[in-house]
């Protein structure tokens, strides 16, 4: 009986958010021009996945992505070599076409280790990669390093004098490699990165948890944040930048951390276009209220950043959000002496009240080129329960950052303005997905959107602009399984307009999972996302592509001319005129038809009759539904006959 209850509930909930999240989507002018999908045989999420992309002023999409082989993209392996291998992932950059057309692509792979792709931004004619890369650590002769468009072997590379040796063809182990493109996939330069500890390289240069997030400005410099993995026990001597081999700058890590500290461990590095150190933050200052339990330490009790995202405005000022996450065993938190304090310099500070809420704390914070923190914002909570609360990543217009965000219970943006998460029931909060505005100056808070109807949604990375449309990616399901892709709409005053979705289907329907980031859109009205699942394939409206078995990345672009009409915010949804309190239009605006609700008895409505606002009448209805799905974008006018008055209200038609 619990496993037929669980069908139905399962089938029950699908259906309704099939509904839901389609009626924006019948918008007949808004189709999926193309969806692909890649995977290889691990069993991990972690490697068939793309980590960044970006559009170019032409509509040309750019693909980072990590690869498991035997991967392939519309039936081309993505790389085919004799250094094939199923035991570790590979990384590539690909460029696409707006038809979905693949110009070209570029690998890095190593037979012995695995390439992590950490990072891809395109600014201008350039594009810049930052991907972590190894040559030599099998000690297998015939082993070797595909790099871009050459393949070299460690035995070549033995047979070569050490002097003659050069990156990232040599035996200096791991490094990271900073690679410029120019947008036809030529390189433009390149420089390979290491740091020096006492003497010895140190593993990986540029690590975090999850990304390693940078900007290039204006000028060619380049801001990095990232770990420095210390293992010396002197912090009073200094660590040096290794570039291209070659010893370059000094740098020192803050007295107060003693081996395996957390905190004081991130940095945020700024280099010159030569990768000269201009200078190095810490990005905790220091911090006040954390238990001494960890490592001896009396700063740093298992606490760690991830960093989710980093965007710039045009006068290269840096805004990074992700959060702070506390050790996840509870005996560390009544140690702590409450409230928590995480100074980012002597002055701003995100902070923890209670034992209760510190498991996660979002951050939002802005830096100038020099980088001194501006402002910062982060989440409160109301200290009941298991908090789960997160700032994902960011998009920056000409006024505000928006922040993608979500939460599992009542989060607060200061002591008065409070975000609601619905619940299902009187104790548990479901999981919601929804953005922040904030205003880029100030960093005062602006509004909100929640993403309604959906039970246990999410948000990806992050939300995508135009014109007054904020569009957020995320995840919906049922339980907390993420088995379906979201594309939730809003107007950037807050109001959830609708939502398409990209559902994943499993195997098995509880073993589904979805890791949802990026959405892109297009001056042109393109918009591109992608994903990662578990599931044995996913349907982009009408185009259906198969996953394979274990787990496959997922991207696709949509034609959405919708997006190039700023939404009408004269449109009052919610707040109607005295005259016409006997019933309600919704939903409006609208992707699909009108409906009219009635607020007194149904003998008394008579007709509706749908106008143009140029007078002209479109139809008569006497039912309480106006079919609206193939009207043109715009508003229009519905008079309602009742009680022996005419009525008229306006509604959007998206």
């Amino acid at each position: 009986m619990a496993m037929k209850n669980l069908y139905f509930n399962v089938i029950g909930v699908t259906i309704f958010l099939f509904f839901i999240f389609n009626l924006h989507a019948q918008d007949a002018e808004k189709e999926w021009l193309w969806a692909k999908g890649y995977y290889g045989y691990n069993d991990d999420l972690l490697y068939n996945q793309i980590r960044k992309s970006a559009f170019d002023e032409d509509g040309n999409i750019y693909v980072f992505g990590m690869f498991w082989d035997p991967a392939m993209i519309d039936g081309e392996l993505i790389f085919q070599d004799w250094i094939q291998s199923e035991s570790y992932p590979g990384q590539f950059l690909a460029k696409f076409d707006i038809n979905g057309n693949m110009l070209w692509k570029k690998v890095i792979k190593y037979n012995a280790n695995t390439c992590r792709g950490k990072w891809m931004y395109l600014r201008g004619d350039r594009i810049y990669l930052l991907a972590d890369i190894e040559m030599g650590g099998s000690g297998d002769l015939n082993g070797g390093l595909y790099y871009l468009d050459t393949l070299v072997r460690l035995l070549t590379v033995l047979n070569t004098p050490p002097e003659e040796r050069v990156p990232p063809f040599d035996l200096a182990g791991w490094r990271s490699a900073f690679i410029t493109f120019d947008l036809d996939g030529n390189v433009v330069d390149q420089k390979f990165v290491q740091y020096e500890d006492r003497g010895r390289p140190l593993r990986w240069p540029f690590i975090s948890q999850s990304n390693t997030p940078f900007h290039v400005d204006a000028s060619g410099n380049i801001y990095i944040c990232s770990i420095v993995e210390f293992t010396g026990d002197d912090p009073s001597k200094p660590l040096y930048t290794i570039i291209d081999n070659e010893r370059r700058d000094s740098f020192y890590i803050p007295e107060t951390v003693p081996g395996e500290a957390r905190l004081d461990r991130h940095f945020l590095f700024k280099f010159s276009p030569d990768f000269n150190l201009l200078w190095v933050k810490p990005f905790i200052h220091h911090t006040e209220g954390l238990s001494p339990i960890s490592y001896s330490d009396t700063i740093n009790p298992w606490h760690d950043f991830t960093f989710y995202g980093l965007s710039a405005d045009e006068e290269d000022n840096l805004y990074f959000s992700g959060y702070i996450r506390a050790v996840p065993s509870s005996q560390y938190f009544p140690l702590c002496q409450y409230p928590v304090y995480f100074y980012w310099d002597s002055i701003h500070y995100n902070v923890i009240y209670d034992q209760s809420s510190a498991r996660y704390q979002p951050f939002l914070i802005k830096y100038d080129t020099a980088g001194n923190v501006l402002w910062n914002q982060q989440l409160y909570t109301n200290g009941s329960g298991q908090i789960h609360q997160f700032f994902n990543g960011n998009t920056v217009n000409e006024h505000s950052v928006f922040v993608a965000a979500e939460g599992n219970m009542d989060l607060f943006i200061d002591a008065e303005m409070q975000i609601p998460i619905p619940h299902s029931n009187n104790t548990i909060a479901d999981y919601r997905g929804f953005y922040i505005r904030y205003d880029r100056e100030t960093g005062n808070y602006i509004n909100h959107g929640l993403i309604l109807d959906a039970v246990y949604s999410s948000a990806g990375r992050d939300p995508a602009i135009i014109n007054n449309h904020v569009i957020v990616q995320g995840r919906y399901g049922y339980a907390n399984q993420h088995s379906n892709k979201l594309i939730a709409y809003f107007c950037d005053n807050g109001e959830f307009k609708g939502a398409d979705t990209i559902f994943c289907l499993p195997s098995s329907l509880a073993d589904i999972s979805i890791k949802a980031f990026d959405i892109l859109v297009h001056e042109s009205g393109h918009l591109f996302t992608y994903f990662w699942s578990n599931g044995e394939r996913a349907t982009f409206g009408n185009i259906t592509v198969q996953g394979g078995p274990k787990s496959t990345a997922y991207f696709g672009m949509m034609y959405n001319p919708s997006l190039l009409i700023p939404y009408d915010t004269n449109v009052v949804v919610s707040e109607l005129p005295a005259a016409s309190a006997c019933f309600i239009l919704y939903p409006n605006p609208t992707g699909a038809d009108i409906h009219i609700r009635l607020l007194v008895e149904e003998e008394r409505f008579e007709k509706a009759e749908l106008y143009t606002l140029q007078g002209q009448k479109l139809g008569e209805y006497k039912s309480l539904n106006i079919p609206a799905s193939k009207l043109s974008s715009g508003v229009y006018l519905v008079k309602i006959y009742i009680d022996n008055q005419i009525i008229t209200e306006k509604f959007l038609k998206n």
